[in-house]
């Protein structure tokens, strides 16, 4: 027997339903359903997540229908209708449908709703059901030529068996005699059966609420239209819906990025006249080499690396920026992986150098890299003179492989994240908007879920005759249940000029508030990194302070000199009251076992503040303080751990970031990485690997190391200024 097809699911972003949509594809296949509509009320959260949900578990054999409830406005009657998608250009309308109910449209009417005309000249695409549990009272006062009059315009008309069985026959032969197609459906707000006690303990007023039946059971509801009629409205007419819609992808399996004009001649030209400002006519192979397996890639396949994947105009989008913050006048850092591009060092996107340590000539333009590989850091290495000029050399690198950043090869779409002052935080994110275009740019949206601290005091809070283990087993159904929407930040994403929002997510008001002034992407900015870019222009007060402390004492944050022993004094003295990351209690206790005295040791203890399971070892520093140099901190130390134990690079690579980004709950994966660990590496140091719950990148910590050192030396310099600041700070 050919199996029906439900049409009105809810799942847990609908506020009175507790469907699990990984459960729903597993248990709809159970009971032998091939094909389903996720139907949430005004919202369609869940459609990335269910895209994803089925690529990650290749389930080819189960197809899901998009479509949402909403409410149609219509001569002051407001009717709850459904809405599926037919196809590609069909799930963009339904986009601009949500975007219209959440925006404009509750600016206009008050609530979210969307009126019949609206939805005629968005219409292109989808398939507009009417649920007949909605119109009973309505239909009840009109003739029977009045009905029909109203019900050709929809495309198919729901019917559910919980309504009065004459009403239901009436309506269903009037559809008949216009041709219209007559489903029947069954409101799943929960998965099975014996869920009902739960669910009606749960939300007591949803007297329509029913649970995935079976196509049996749906056949035995409408018996009473005899078995033909039954036969059609359950399984015939759904399977003919269905084959209205196409198989629908959500996410694409590509990026797309937002170009400038001439972007690849731009990058080119700001990265040569650095470089002629910084060497002679002999660049070292070192630069070189680095910069052409930054923008070409490491296997020369002309498919890798910064413009063979198209990705300059990102890195010109973020120089508008940061130039703007310094030409406002306020200084900035750098956050995550972009430290580690030399390409973002020499466009003055980060500071921070990322070559191997070597000495500096700005007078000869020369670089004298060390070969000795004795310091991890140039500004560890001691005083020298240039050989040449005998002029005092600079000290520079930090050492920082890009992989983390571009990928191995360069596939990598750059994420870069900068810290700004929070007092023009506003003023950048306008900047941006202005610059690409209000149409083609959109904060980044946050779908914050029910949490399982929140679950168990809502239902705790419940006024029920259960045992508080019962409530317990309940408040597990509601975990993952849609709350709020929010915003992120400072996150934008930036939409190519070529496409449209709508091609990739709806839009709304956070919290639904109309008093926001920028709106935010409808779907959670996970679900979308994937497919467009978001810009992050993070504010950070540090910085405001540091603006301040540089008005007061006259010193650039970046002319501050590196390495004074002044500064590792004032920390070893335990002076540290407000200073950046190290004023925490666990970082007063790594002071006092490591006992800093260069920027290598300074880095490991901020590297171990944002690690996870990495201080099994720590205890052993006070005995031994060379240890730091082996004491893994940052992901990297992964990778040359297993390189110098013989693990071939790309699976060496493969293993770091497993590990660093805190997947070991993974196990099928990590008992497979073990095979390739056993036999090369001790067994007390695997099962060290496997205490790590996540590790930092390092080129987000030697930013985080290098402002708070600096932010030390305003302190240890002047002491008298950093506490009237730090003082006026507090009293705000």
């Amino acid at each position: 027997m050919q199996e029906r097809v439900e049409f009105k699911v809810f799942t847990k972003m609908t506020k009175k339903s507790i469907v699990d949509f990984k459960e729903l594809i597993g248990y709809a296949k159970s009971i032998g359903l091939n094909q389903l509509a996720i139907t949430d009320f005004n919202n369609v959260y869940i459609f990335p997540k269910i895209d994803k949900y089925l690529k990650k578990n290749n389930i080819t054999d189960f197809k899901i229908i998009y479509g949402a409830v909403v409410k149609m406005l219509e001569c002051d009657t407001i009717i709850p209708i459904t809405i599926l998608v037919r196809n590609g250009e069909g799930l963009k309308n339904l986009y601009k449908i949500i975007t219209k109910i959440k925006t404009t449209n509750l600016d206009k009417y008050g609530k979210q709703v969307i009126t019949k005309d609206e939805l005629v000249l968005l219409s292109s695409g989808l398939l507009y059901g009417l649920d007949s549990t909605y119109v009973e009272d309505i239909y009840d006062n009109l003739e029977d030529y009045q009905i029909q009059d109203d019900l050709i315009w929809w495309d198919f008309i729901e019917v559910n068996s919980s309504l009065d069985k004459q009403y239901l026959k009436k309506l269903i032969n009037l559809a008949k005699d216009i041709n219209k197609l007559v489903i029947a459906t069954s409101n799943v707000c929960y998965l099975k059966k014996e869920e009902q006690d739960d669910y009606e303990i749960l939300f007591k007023d949803n007297k329509t609420a029913s649970y995935l039946k079976t196509t049996k059971e749906m056949l035995n509801d409408f018996n009473f239209l005899g078995e033909s009629l039954a036969y059609e409205i359950v399984i015939q007419n759904t399977n003919k819906l269905a084959n209205l819609t196409k198989n629908i992808k959500i996410l694409s399996d590509k990026c797309y990025l937002p170009q400038i004009k001439d972007s690849k001649n731009k990058i080119l030209n700001i990265i040569n006249k650095k470089l002629n400002e910084l060497c002679d006519k002999n660049i070292p192979s070192i630069i070189t080499n680095r910069i052409n397996e930054e923008l070409y890639g490491k296997d020369n396949s002309n498919k890798y690396g910064i413009i063979n994947i198209n990705a300059e105009s990102i890195f010109l989008i973020y120089k508008k920026l940061v130039d703007k913050s310094y030409n406002m006048g306020y200084p900035l850092f750098a956050r995550g992986g972009v430290a580690s591009s030399f390409i973002a060092y020499l466009m003055g996107i980060t500071s921070i150098n990322p070559l191997p340590p070597h000495y500096y000539c700005s007078k000869c333009k020369k670089f004298y890299f060390d070969d000795t590989l004795t310091y991890n850091y140039g500004i560890d290495m001691p005083d020298k003179n240039c050989p040449k000029c005998q002029s005092e050399l600079k000290k520079d690198g930090f050492n920082i492989p890009y992989d983390n950043f571009l990928g191995l090869n360069g596939e990598k779409i750059p994420d870069i994240d900068i810290n700004f002052a929070d007092s023009i935080h506003k003023e950048l994110i306008n900047y941006l908007i202005k610059f690409w275009g209000k149409d083609y740019t959109v904060k980044a949206g946050v779908v914050a879920l029910m949490q399982s601290n929140r679950a168990k005091e809502e239902i705790m809070q419940k006024d029920l005759d259960i045992s508080d283990q019962e409530k317990l087993r309940l408040a597990k159904k509601l975990e993952g249940q849609f709350k709020v929407t929010g915003q992120h930040p400072g996150g934008i994403f930036v939409i190519p000029k070529d496409r449209e929002i709508y091609d990739f997510t709806p839009c709304n008001y956070p919290h639904n508030n109309n008093n926001y002034n920028y709106l935010s992407t409808h779907f959670d900015y996970n679900d979308l990194n994937l497919n467009i870019v978001k810009f992050d222009i993070l504010g950070h007060r540090l910085l405001a302070l540091v603006k301040e402390l540089e008005d007061l004492t006259k010193v650039k944050l970046t002319d501050i000199p590196l390495n004074e022993k002044i500064v590792f004094d004032l920390i070893n003295n335990g002076d540290v009251e407000d200073l950046f990351e190290l004023n925490a209690n666990f970082a007063k206790t790594l002071i006092n076992i490591i006992k800093p005295n260069n920027f290598n040791d300074l880095a490991k203890i901020i590297g171990l503040l944002h690690g996870n399971g990495i201080t099994n070892k720590i205890k052993n520093l006070s005995k031994n303080k060379e240890l730091i140099n082996d004491q893994i901190v940052y992901r990297e130390d992964i990778l040359l751990f297993l390189l110098k134990h013989n693990i071939e690079y790309k699976k060496a690579y493969e293993i770091m970031n497993f590990i660093g980004q805190g997947m070991l709950n993974d196990f099928n994966s990590w008992d497979n990485y073990k095979k390739i660990l056993i036999n090369k590496i001790p067994e007390e140091d695997i099962s060290n690997l496997e205490n790590i719950n996540y590790l930092p990148l390092k080129a987000h910590i030697i930013s985080y190391a290098l402002i708070a050192y600096k932010f030390a030396w305003y302190k240890a310099k002047f002491p008298t200024i950093f506490n009237e600041v730090m003082r006026r700070e507090q009293a705000e």
